[in-house]
């Protein structure tokens, strides 16, 4: 019986926040689509970049915009900058949700595509970020959705450092005059009978010597005032407290400088050195401009992933493959995880495909000239988690960064003309 009260109880709560005009996350529609030219993990700084954003109806989730009166787009929290931080909590009802607080664009929705760009405030505090858009209806609600992350909120995420603020300089000491203590003067008492000379007398006035000190028993003259006697303070046992914590201290030094020198032996015995992430080939099979500026692109890349080390195996546990034309994103790609062994080398099939991609002017004039001249530019940027194993017992893992700037031909046989990849810890 109390179960089927709370539950009646639940329904009403519900139907009540519904009938209030509350709207719940849940409830919306994935009808836009949120490209923005922070790539993943890059850093940002508050008051100094920019980010352009570009946004329009979800070509994978097309529905009937035409209850759209109004386009926000926001700058929110990721759930990284949500732990244990109640004011950026993330709530399905969005009266009460605080990922998103910070407006980057408010303007009216005309059904095209927009592109924009923003200042990062001074304001923004130090975070992980992503872009979300809401539309709203004419009764200011949210209908519908887009963000540049996926729904679990994990890839495509940035980070923005807030400006530190300046430091108070000291304040120049006061200046205080100097005070001159005064002495006291001792003047001569007078004497009862002072010796007169005569005027033809060239004889100085006798004077008595001042009163001998007092003599101790050893000759040494006293003082008028003498200092009290020295106190010696007895001595002092150590605490047991503070040899326990001189042990560890030691220990811990101890440790730290075995630890040291094990992992001095291991460098010199090993000589590990970085894997490479290189490009062996490219086949450009399509690429054309959709409407005049909507980019669609398929490309096939041949990765090579090489370990240079003799004594060591490399396995790369995680890797995507970002594709850029002209610094925009226009495709990315996952890769399975794979293994290499001691001075060899893996190779891989990578498919990037391009689909609705929106360019400025100033990309598709580029794009149209490069594919006069037959020779297009592409950029890949690579992000791998790599485990590196020494001896079969000495295991640790690192991230590395390829960039590789290529050339292809034209479609529909495009192959790689020229290319130039580094890869970087």
């Amino acid at each position: 019986m109390k179960c089927i009260f709370l539950r009646v109880h639940l329904l009403l709560f519900f139907l009540s926040k519904i009938a209030n005009g509350d709207v719940l996350f849940s409830s919306l529609t994935h009808s836009l689509y949120v490209v923005a030219s922070p790539t993943d993990g890059q850093v940002l700084k508050a008051g100094e970049d920019r980010i352009t954003v570009s946004l329009g109806l979800n070509p994978t989730n097309q529905t009937d915009d035409e209850s759209y009166k109004n386009v926000k787009v926001k700058l929110c929290y990721a759930p990284i900058s949500q732990v244990d931080r109640k004011w950026r909590r993330t709530v399905d009802n969005l009266e009460k949700d605080k990922t998103c607080q910070f407006t980057v664009w408010d303007k009216p929705y005309d059904g095209n595509n927009q592109t924009f760009e923003w200042e990062v405030e001074k304001d923004i505090p130090t975070a992980m970020y992503f872009v979300r858009a809401y539309a709203y209806n004419s009764s200011h609600q949210e209908t519908a959705y887009g963000q540049t992350t996926n729904d679990k909120k994990t890839s495509n995420l940035f980070k923005v450092e807030a400006q530190l603020p300046q430091r108070f300089r000291p304040s120049p000491p006061s200046s205080v005059p100097t005070v001159t203590p005064i002495l006291p003067v001792h003047t001569q008492e007078p004497t009862a009978h002072l010796p007169i000379s005569s005027p033809a007398s060239s004889i100085p006035p006798r004077v008595s010597p001042p009163p001998p000190a007092a003599q101790g028993r050893q000759g040494i003259g006293l003082s008028r005032y003498p200092s009290p006697p020295l106190r010696v303070p007895p001595p002092r046992k150590t605490k047991r407290l503070t040899w326990l914590v001189a042990i560890c201290c030691v220990l811990f030094w101890i440790v730290v400088i075995l630890g040291g020198l094990i992992l001095l032996i291991v460098y010199l015995a090993y000589r590990p050195r970085y894997p490479k992430f290189d490009i062996a080939s490219a086949s450009l099979n399509t690429v054309y401009l959709d409407l005049g500026y909507l980019l669609n692109g398929d490309l096939t890349l041949l990765a090579n992933f090489t370990n240079p080390n003799k004594k060591v195996n490399v396995e790369f546990r995680y890797m995507v493959i970002n594709l850029y034309f002209e610094g925009t994103l226009i495709a990315a790609r996952y890769v399975e995880p794979l293994s290499v062994s001691r001075r060899g080398y893996e190779l891989r099939d990578v498919h990037m495909v391009s689909s609705q991609i929106p360019f400025s002017r100033r990309h598709v004039a580029r794009l149209n000239e490069q594919m006069r001249t037959g020779r297009i530019m592409f950029e890949t940027k690579s992000f791998l988690r790599t485990t590196s194993t020494l001896g079969g017992f000495f295991r640790y893992s690192y991230w590395l960064h390829g960039h590789c700037k290529f050339v292809v031909s034209g479609p529909p046989s495009g192959v790689l003309v020229a290319k130039s990849c580094v890869t970087k810890r």
